[in-house]
Protein backbone atom coordinates (compact mmCIF):
# COMPACT_ATOMS: atom_id res chain seq x y z
CA UNK A 1 0.00 0.00 0.00
CA UNK A 2 1.28 3.59 -0.52
CA UNK A 3 0.10 7.15 -1.03
CA UNK A 4 0.41 8.98 -4.28
CA UNK A 5 1.74 12.78 -4.54
CA UNK A 6 -1.85 13.38 -5.37
CA UNK A 7 -3.34 11.73 -2.21
CA UNK A 8 -4.71 8.65 -3.63
CA UNK A 9 -4.34 5.42 -1.66
CA UNK A 10 -2.21 2.66 -4.03
CA UNK A 11 -3.04 -1.20 -3.10
CA UNK A 12 -0.30 -2.92 -5.12
CA UNK A 13 1.90 -5.85 -5.22
CA UNK A 14 5.62 -6.46 -6.14
CA UNK A 15 5.22 -10.06 -5.35
CA UNK A 16 3.33 -12.87 -7.24
CA UNK A 17 2.45 -14.77 -4.45
CA UNK A 18 0.91 -11.70 -2.18
CA UNK A 19 -1.50 -9.50 -1.98
CA UNK A 20 -2.63 -6.00 -0.78
CA UNK A 21 -4.97 -5.26 2.21
CA UNK A 22 -6.39 -2.33 3.71
CA UNK A 23 -8.55 -2.67 6.55
CA UNK A 24 -9.99 0.02 9.15
CA UNK A 25 -10.88 -2.74 11.43
CA UNK A 26 -10.19 -1.89 15.20
CA UNK A 27 -10.49 1.92 13.97
CA UNK A 28 -13.57 2.14 12.29
CA UNK A 29 -16.63 0.54 11.99
CA UNK A 30 -20.54 1.15 11.47
CA UNK A 31 -23.36 -0.29 11.20
CA UNK A 32 -26.02 1.26 8.96
CA UNK A 33 -25.80 4.20 6.17
CA UNK A 34 -24.17 4.77 2.45
CA UNK A 35 -20.92 3.55 2.14
CA UNK A 36 -18.87 4.10 -1.24
CA UNK A 37 -15.80 4.16 -2.59
CA UNK A 38 -14.25 5.69 -5.76
CA UNK A 39 -11.82 3.99 -7.57
CA UNK A 40 -9.91 2.42 -10.48
CA UNK A 41 -9.47 -1.03 -10.31
CA UNK A 42 -6.75 -2.91 -12.27
CA UNK A 43 -6.85 -4.25 -15.97
CA UNK A 44 -4.39 -7.60 -15.30
CA UNK A 45 -5.68 -10.65 -15.89
CA UNK A 46 -4.95 -12.66 -12.30
CA UNK A 47 -5.82 -9.37 -9.92
CA UNK A 48 -9.23 -9.66 -8.04
CA UNK A 49 -9.84 -6.58 -6.61
CA UNK A 50 -12.46 -6.13 -4.09
CA UNK A 51 -14.13 -3.39 -1.57
CA UNK A 52 -16.03 -4.90 1.17
CA UNK A 53 -17.22 -5.28 4.74
CA UNK A 54 -17.50 -7.65 7.38
CA UNK A 55 -18.55 -8.01 11.13
CA UNK A 56 -16.07 -5.90 13.43
CA UNK A 57 -16.54 -8.45 16.41
CA UNK A 58 -13.48 -11.37 16.28
CA UNK A 59 -15.90 -13.61 17.64
CA UNK A 60 -18.44 -14.04 15.40
CA UNK A 61 -17.19 -16.39 12.07
CA UNK A 62 -18.14 -16.25 8.68
CA UNK A 63 -20.28 -16.22 7.04
CA UNK A 64 -22.37 -16.35 10.65
CA UNK A 65 -22.07 -12.68 10.99
CA UNK A 66 -22.77 -11.76 7.19
CA UNK A 67 -20.36 -10.34 4.88
CA UNK A 68 -21.40 -7.15 2.45
CA UNK A 69 -19.26 -6.65 -0.46
CA UNK A 70 -19.37 -3.28 -2.23
CA UNK A 71 -17.82 -4.13 -5.46
CA UNK A 72 -15.48 -6.97 -6.61
CA UNK A 73 -14.25 -7.85 -9.99
CA UNK A 74 -11.75 -9.42 -12.22
CA UNK A 75 -10.23 -9.53 -15.86
CA UNK A 76 -11.20 -12.99 -16.10
CA UNK A 77 -13.25 -15.95 -15.62
CA UNK A 78 -16.92 -16.31 -17.01
CA UNK A 79 -18.32 -12.87 -15.62
CA UNK A 80 -15.62 -10.85 -17.74
CA UNK A 81 -13.91 -12.61 -21.33
CA UNK A 82 -11.42 -11.31 -23.43
CA UNK A 83 -9.56 -10.06 -20.36
CA UNK A 84 -11.16 -6.77 -19.75
CA UNK A 85 -13.07 -5.91 -16.57
CA UNK A 86 -16.46 -5.10 -18.03
CA UNK A 87 -18.81 -6.27 -15.53
CA UNK A 88 -18.28 -5.64 -11.38
CA UNK A 89 -20.95 -7.45 -8.65
CA UNK A 90 -21.38 -7.27 -4.89
CA UNK A 91 -22.15 -10.22 -2.97
CA UNK A 92 -24.55 -10.27 0.43
CA UNK A 93 -22.98 -13.32 2.20
CA UNK A 94 -24.74 -14.87 5.44
CA UNK A 95 -25.87 -18.48 7.00
CA UNK A 96 -29.63 -19.17 7.50
CA UNK A 97 -28.57 -21.23 10.34
CA UNK A 98 -25.69 -19.17 11.96
CA UNK A 99 -23.43 -21.86 10.92
CA UNK A 100 -19.72 -21.08 9.98
CA UNK A 101 -18.42 -21.93 6.92
CA UNK A 102 -19.30 -22.60 3.69
CA UNK A 103 -21.97 -24.96 4.58
CA UNK A 104 -25.23 -26.16 3.27
CA UNK A 105 -26.93 -22.75 4.86
CA UNK A 106 -24.32 -20.15 3.65
CA UNK A 107 -26.53 -17.87 1.39
CA UNK A 108 -25.51 -15.94 -0.99
CA UNK A 109 -27.14 -12.54 -3.16
CA UNK A 110 -25.87 -11.02 -5.82
CA UNK A 111 -26.61 -8.62 -9.17
CA UNK A 112 -24.00 -8.04 -11.68
CA UNK A 113 -23.59 -4.58 -13.25
CA UNK A 114 -24.45 -2.98 -15.66
CA UNK A 115 -27.32 -5.83 -15.82
CA UNK A 116 -29.78 -5.50 -13.87
CA UNK A 117 -31.12 -7.96 -10.60
CA UNK A 118 -28.97 -10.96 -11.70
CA UNK A 119 -29.22 -10.92 -14.95
CA UNK A 120 -26.23 -11.89 -16.82
CA UNK A 121 -26.91 -11.36 -20.35
CA UNK A 122 -26.40 -7.77 -21.22
CA UNK A 123 -23.25 -7.03 -23.26
CA UNK A 124 -21.13 -4.08 -21.38
CA UNK A 125 -18.63 -2.20 -23.65
CA UNK A 126 -17.23 0.16 -20.09
CA UNK A 127 -13.58 -0.99 -18.96
CA UNK A 128 -13.89 -0.75 -15.50
CA UNK A 129 -9.86 -0.20 -15.52
CA UNK A 130 -9.83 2.81 -17.95
CA UNK A 131 -11.53 5.32 -15.47
CA UNK A 132 -12.44 6.15 -11.75
CA UNK A 133 -15.80 4.78 -10.81
CA UNK A 134 -18.16 5.73 -7.81
CA UNK A 135 -18.89 2.44 -6.13
CA UNK A 136 -21.83 2.46 -3.71
CA UNK A 137 -23.72 0.53 -0.88
CA UNK A 138 -26.82 1.71 1.19
CA UNK A 139 -27.69 -0.44 3.89
CA UNK A 140 -30.94 -0.24 6.21
CA UNK A 141 -31.78 -2.18 8.97
CA UNK A 142 -34.27 -3.65 5.76
CA UNK A 143 -32.35 -3.58 2.53
CA UNK A 144 -29.38 -2.97 0.41
CA UNK A 145 -28.81 -1.25 -2.53
CA UNK A 146 -25.61 -1.54 -4.90
CA UNK A 147 -25.26 1.23 -7.37
CA UNK A 148 -21.95 2.33 -9.51
CA UNK A 149 -21.82 5.67 -10.69
CA UNK A 150 -25.26 6.77 -9.35
CA UNK A 151 -27.15 3.61 -11.64
CA UNK A 152 -28.63 1.03 -9.31
CA UNK A 153 -27.95 -2.83 -10.45
CA UNK A 154 -29.47 -4.23 -7.79
CA UNK A 155 -31.39 -4.18 -4.46
CA UNK A 156 -32.42 -6.80 -1.74
CA UNK A 157 -34.62 -6.51 1.26
CA UNK A 158 -35.30 -8.24 4.74
CA UNK A 159 -38.32 -10.13 3.01
CA UNK A 160 -35.62 -12.22 0.80
CA UNK A 161 -32.37 -12.30 2.37
CA UNK A 162 -31.23 -11.82 5.64
CA UNK A 163 -29.71 -8.59 5.94
CA UNK A 164 -26.71 -8.11 8.66
CA UNK A 165 -27.39 -6.14 12.38
CA UNK A 166 -23.63 -5.52 12.98
CA UNK A 167 -21.27 -2.87 12.59
CA UNK A 168 -18.82 -3.53 9.80
CA UNK A 169 -15.52 -2.58 9.19
CA UNK A 170 -14.26 -1.46 5.37
CA UNK A 171 -11.61 -3.84 3.45
CA UNK A 172 -9.93 -2.55 0.23
CA UNK A 173 -7.91 -5.43 -1.50
CA UNK A 174 -5.95 -6.14 -4.18
CA UNK A 175 -5.52 -10.07 -4.45
CA UNK A 176 -3.62 -11.95 -7.12
CA UNK A 177 -4.96 -14.93 -7.96
CA UNK A 178 -3.13 -17.99 -8.32
CA UNK A 179 -4.94 -20.59 -9.52
CA UNK A 180 -4.73 -21.21 -13.16
CA UNK A 181 -7.44 -23.19 -13.34
CA UNK A 182 -9.65 -20.81 -12.24
CA UNK A 183 -8.42 -17.28 -13.45
CA UNK A 184 -5.28 -16.35 -15.96
CA UNK A 185 -2.58 -16.31 -13.60
CA UNK A 186 -0.89 -12.86 -12.99
CA UNK A 187 2.01 -12.01 -15.11
CA UNK A 188 4.25 -9.24 -13.32
CA UNK A 189 6.80 -9.19 -16.83
CA UNK A 190 3.66 -8.25 -18.48
CA UNK A 191 2.29 -5.76 -15.79
CA UNK A 192 4.60 -4.80 -13.66
CA UNK A 193 2.35 -1.90 -12.31
CA UNK A 194 -1.27 -3.24 -11.17
CA UNK A 195 -3.27 -1.75 -8.43
CA UNK A 196 -6.27 -0.62 -6.82
CA UNK A 197 -6.22 3.40 -6.97
CA UNK A 198 -9.25 4.45 -4.32
CA UNK A 199 -9.21 8.13 -4.57
CA UNK A 200 -11.63 8.11 -1.53
CA UNK A 201 -13.64 6.33 0.58
CA UNK A 202 -17.12 7.71 1.99
CA UNK A 203 -19.32 6.58 4.63
CA UNK A 204 -22.75 8.54 5.73
CA UNK A 205 -24.60 7.44 8.34
CA UNK A 206 -27.91 8.19 6.52
CA UNK A 207 -28.52 9.18 2.64
CA UNK A 208 -29.17 12.58 3.67
CA UNK A 209 -26.21 13.42 6.48
CA UNK A 210 -22.83 14.94 5.73
CA UNK A 211 -19.85 12.69 5.11
CA UNK A 212 -18.43 11.01 8.80
CA UNK A 213 -14.63 10.18 8.99
CA UNK A 214 -13.49 7.81 6.71
CA UNK A 215 -12.07 9.58 3.88
CA UNK A 216 -8.60 8.57 2.08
Amino acid sequence: LHWTADGRLNASSGHINTSSVWRSGGGFSQRYGKFEVRARVPGAPGISPAMWMMPDDATVCWPAGGEIDIAETTCTGGQNPGGVPRFAWGPLHYSSAGECGAGPHHKAASGYWPCKYGEKSCHPTTNLADAFHTYTVVWTPDKLEWMIDGDLYFSTNSTVEQIPTRPFYFILQAALVLNPEYHTRFDPARYPVSFLAVSYTHLRAHETDSYLVCRL
